[in-house]
């Protein structure tokens, strides 16, 4: 038994955008902490994404507190 309070809407009604792919990879930075060098570096920023190689090394979360994404 099912009880509607209101009206369901149906999937097609709402009216959902999608980022652009491009600025999300702009904006989203991200942090990569390896010992030995990250070889897709490169490629991945030629791609347009946003990354900052920490090196191998870090005594506290302070470096990388300001990265929603860390590797």
């Amino acid at each position: 038994m099912f009880i509607y309070l209101g009206s369901p809407k149906k999937l097609s009604d709402l009216t959902l955008t999608c980022p652009d792919i491009r600025i999300l990879k702009q904006k989203t930075h991200i942090a990569i902490i390896d010992d030995q060098p990250f070889h897709r570096l490169d490629s991945l920023r030629a791609h347009g994404f946003n990354i900052t190689e920490l090196g191998g090394d870090i005594n506290s979360v302070d470096p990388v507190i300001a990265y929603p994404i860390v590797v």
